[in-house]
């Protein structure tokens, strides 16, 4: 039996060899086929040959086996869930710069930390509402920032930071 990929049963007339013949060009469809306990998914192109008066001569039909890209990626959907989750609770805060310093994470334990996370987009923006300390009490100047050592490449380890 042969299904789309919202699992309705494909109709005879449905199926690209089947479409193909009536002279349609059928591009990636994806064809599931479920045989006893197994689903092969396949993403099927097929293209009709006509002769030079126009009539149908016969169709070149292409099958990719993507049955284990898609295992992968609801693999890596699951594992990317339960990151998150445990990015999203866990008790220390956690922000995610990239190269600029542009910010695209924070968990909800730096949100607390921070007054106002919307408007931290870049590192040390936080600077303007926000007085930072290390562990013996100093007072962290910009070019300080745990974030900004570490895209100089440093590694901060059991470092401790205080906010006011």
């Amino acid at each position: 039996r042969y299904f789309d990929e919202h699992g309705k049963e494909l109709s005879y007339d449905e199926l690209p060899s089947v479409r193909v013949q009536k002279g349609e060009r059928v591009h990636k469809q994806r064809v599931l086929i479920k045989k006893g306990t197994g689903t092969t998914y396949l993403d099927i192109t097929a293209i009709p040959v006509f002769d030079e008066n126009g009539a149908f001569m016969f169709g070149v039909i292409t099958s990719h086996d993507v049955t284990a890209l898609l295992e992968k990626d609801k693999e890596i959907k699951k594992q990317k869930e339960k990151l998150e989750a445990i990015i999203s609770n866990m008790s220390d805060a956690l922000l995610i710069y990239d190269d600029d310093g542009t910010a695209h994470l924070l968990n909800k334990a730096a949100e607390e930390v921070f007054y106002q996370p919307d408007s931290y987009r870049s590192i040390g923006d936080s600077l303007k509402t926000t007085r930072y300390y290390d562990g013996e009490g100093r007072l962290l100047k910009k070019e300080d920032l745990p974030a900004i050592r570490a895209l100089r490449g440093e590694v901060l380890t059991n470092y401790f930071l205080t906010a006011q």
